[in-house]
């Protein structure tokens, strides 16, 4: 052996205290033994004697790993031995570094330090769990080191079978194969619970039919025990991973090690799968589309759950941009109506007074209370996405406002605590007596609002002011009477409602805010979007606010005093309130459809104040700081726009919908940039004769050797964005220049005379953004 250790030995590389050798760190990290061997080996060749150098105890462990190893030099006198050994009474603290599971099975864990399931973990879909840091136990000895290895089990790795897999019909196969995603060891309780809080925070509006309490009760289980799930449940559960999975940086990490092992994808060990947020949602949406079952059986099998689940599918896809989730909200709906959850209080009514007293406490219990809850939200979760994704022009609503014959949704602490209470209903019904109201809630006034809304999205979308035979100001015009009923609606929240910090901090205090944020968001955007309505797209002629400048209505000439400036001020005023949340919520901003829309919305609206500053009078979304400084290159890094920009790019992870918008911002301060340049603003300002095909002949002759931006030059980039081929492109019946090239308002039609036609042209019809935010269509003008 002290051949072997001769032979071995080389330079040494400690630190000596007396010497000026430097340190030396090895190239690449040595086995076990070997560093053993060498470490003895420099041992002997120093001051010290290789005697007084020992590994500690810590080593001896049999999970002990080579980070673990540590070499302590021995003091040479007794005193300093003493002084050792009382110090060795306080014992070290175990290291956590490692995993339960790699500790068992002695491998080496990759981590980040013990906050995040190890590579190890994910790869083979367990469950993660690190020790606490504990005293080290004693030595125990070999025979009862076996056994206890005996004892322990040893679960096996568990690959999860494919559809096809999976023995029995289409349905059975289909509700087996629900099970066993939801098997998955890494879904564990504290998992669920943080989901759940996910789901919360975003998701609580438009689905607020989770009722939590008892979906917590269902989901915690004792050891050894199995969770008690029906095949309804699980396809609320798969719903909610759909929804929530891309929230959870954790989960992504399963998924994605989950999938390239099913598709037999071989990579390098140093090599890691690529992780995409929306990827991890999309497959728990496939298992939720599989669990649904063969289409016949999707069709015909009809519970609440399955609406819930077709609810949370169409949003989902709502979310990514695709037109199939009208489609999924759309069966939502009927089936809804085919259980007639929008007569529940009406039918219910009539049972009470059909039944006896005794019948009556029992259909007035908590259980019962809950489900009529459920029910209840579950129908006006598909009243308020049918409001939101049928405000395009060529959407009809499938929920007619009048047919709903139950009450609102009551407050979140009522629902958790499943108290009976009066909420009051959208519509009063014909001949109903309405009881005293003793409980409100901001989803209550949400509904409220939504159906506002689509009062004011379907009328801007179908033309808003090109239909109007009268002005705005007449109480008479659609305008006037939009405009009263949200100003109504505002006057009339309850004052712990209202839009203020005081007020966000009362119900982020119950983790409320979800509700309470989306309700002024939708405030705002219908504020902006109505009152948009008579502002003119580019506002070049302008010196303050004022209507219309294309003279199609002589009357709006003959404006009350003050008329234009109030409706310019609400417009950034609600700019202004969308910026202050986005600041308020910081992380806890709900990333939902709604949310990108509004902070677009606002951010558009800044981004014109900042080069248009004459529209915005009482500088709601400007500063005169800002105004002062000429260069406006840096726009989107500024104040409120900074803002409204910010937001977005922390959405694109999960909303493609926020990379359009983003898109769209960048490109808008690009146009009006170039469109405030003298030259551009100059070529038609005078009125010129002859026709549109010989002005632009002039301008494009008068400024060819120009460097300057000109109108045509924009042309290319005000183009529509390609739309992608939807899948009836395969049928054999298409109409042609339809359905193969569907008939789309040309918005360069807009540019291809002067500016005059240009800055009179309606906000909302040159951008179209309603018709993409409803996902009826796209942004229309894509700024590249």
């Amino acid at each position: 052996m002290y051949g072997l250790v001769t032979r071995l030995r080389g330079p040494s590389r400690i630190s000596y205290p007396e010497g000026n050798k430097p340190s030396e760190i090895p190239s690449h990290p040595l086995p076990n033994s070997k560093r053993k061997l060498e470490e003895l080996s420099r041992a002997r060749e120093g001051t010290l004697p290789a005697s007084n150098w020992f590994p500690r105890h810590d080593e001896l462990r049999h999970d002990a790993g080579d980070d673990s190893l540590i070499w302590t030099q021995t003091p040479s006198n007794s005193d300093e031995r003493a002084e050792r050994t009382s110090s060795r009474t306080k014992l070290p603290m175990r290291s956590s570094i490692a995993c339960v599971r790699c500790r068992r099975s002695k491998i080496k864990c990759n981590n980040d330090g013990g906050h995040s399931p190890c590579d190890h973990c994910v790869k083979g879909s367990h469950q993660c769990q690190y020790p606490e840091p504990a005293p080290i136990p004693q030595k125990r000895s070999e025979s009862q080191a076996a056994v206890r290895s005996e004892k322990e089990p040893h679960p096996e790795k568990k690959r999860t079978r494919k559809l096809d897999d999976v023995p029995g019909r289409d349905s059975e196969r289909s509700t087996a194969y629900a099970a066993e995603v939801l098997a998955y060891p890494f879904l564990t309780t504290e998992l669920w619970s943080q989901l759940l809080s996910i789901y919360k925070q975003h998701y609580a509006t438009e689905l607020p039919f989770i009722h939590l309490p008892s979906l917590k009760e269902r989901m915690v289980t004792e050891p050894g025990q199995k969770k008690d799930c029906s095949s309804e449940l699980n396809m609320v559960l798969l719903g909610i991973l759909t929804m929530t999975a891309r929230f959870h940086p954790d989960l992504v990490r399963y998924v994605t090690h989950l999938q390239s092992s099913q598709h037999g994808h071989a990579r390098p060990r140093t090599s890691q799968p690529q992780k995409n947020p929306l990827a991890a949602s999309d497959f728990f949406a496939t298992v939720l589309t599989t669990a649904l079952g063969p289409l016949r059986t999707a069709m015909d099998t009809i519970t609440v759950e399955r609406i819930q689940a077709f609810l949370m599918l169409g949003l989902f896809e709502w979310s990514q941009g695709n037109e199939s989730a009208w489609m999924y909200i759309g069966v939502a709906i009927r089936m809804a109506k085919m259980m007639k959850l929008e007569l529940d209080d009406q039918r219910m009514g009539l049972l009470e007074k059909q039944t006896s007293t005794s019948q009556q406490s029992r259909t007035g219990s908590a259980e019962v209370a809950i489900v009529r809850e459920t029910r209840r939200r579950t129908m006006y979760s598909c009243f308020i996405l049918d409001r939101l994704m049928g405000g395009g022009s060529d959407r009809a609503l499938s929920t007619p406002t009048e047919t709903l014959r139950i009450q609102l949704p009551c407050s979140e602490i009522a629902f958790d605590l499943s108290l009976h209470v009066y909420t009051g209903f959208l519509r009063q019904p014909e001949g109903f007596i309405q009881p005293q109201m003793n409980d409100d809630s901001t989803l209550s006034q949400f509904i409220r609002l939504v159906d506002l809304w689509s009062d004011i999205s379907i009328y801007s979308s179908k033309g808003g002011r090109e239909h109007e035979n009268l002005p705005p100001w007449d109480n008479r015009s659609r305008f006037y009477e939009l405009r009263a009923k949200l100003n109504a609606f505002y006057s009339g929240l309850p004052d712990t409602f209202t839009l203020s910090r005081q007020n966000y901090y009362r119900h982020d205090n119950h983790q409320a805010t979800n509700t309470y944020v989306s309700l002024h968001m939708l405030t705002s955007a219908c504020q902006i979007v109505l009152n948009r309505e008579y502002l003119p797209f580019l506002p070049l002629r302008c010196r303050r606010p004022q209507g219309p400048l294309d003279r199609t209505q002589p009357t709006l000439d003959h404006a009350l005093d003050g008329f234009w400036e109030e409706s310019s001020e609400e417009v950034f005023r609600a700019s202004r309130n969308v910026i202050d949340l986005i600041e308020l919520c910081k992380d806890k901003l709900p990333l939902s459809s709604l949310t990108a829309f509004s902070t677009w919305l606002a951010g558009f609206m800044a981004v014109y104040a900042r080069h248009f500053p004459h529209m915005d009078l009482k500088q709601k979304v400007t500063s005169q700081q800002i105004l002062d400084f000429a260069d406006t290159s840096n726009v989107l890094e500024e104040e409120m726009v900074g803002t409204a920009c910010q937001a977005l790019r922390r959405a694109t992870a999960y909303l493609p919908a926020a990379s359009s918008y983003l898109d769209n911002l960048e490109g808008t301060n690009r146009y009006f940039s170039q469109m405030r340049n003298p030259l551009a603003q100059n070529r038609e300002a005078a009125r010129s004769t002859g026709s549109s095909d010989d002005r632009i002949q002039r301008m494009d002759s008068a400024h060819r050797h120009s460097t300057s931006p000109t109108l045509p030059s924009m042309l290319s980039t005000l183009e529509e964005p390609p739309k992608p081929a939807a899948s009836i492109s395969k049928s054999q019946f298409l109409l042609p220049g339809i359905d193969d090239e569907p008939i789309e308002i040309d918005s360069l039609k807009f540019l291809r005379t002067d500016i005059e036609v240009l800055d009179s042209q309606r906000i909302s019809k040159v951008l179209n953004d309603l018709e993409g935010f409803s996902g009826a269509g796209r942004l229309r003008v894509a700024f590249n």
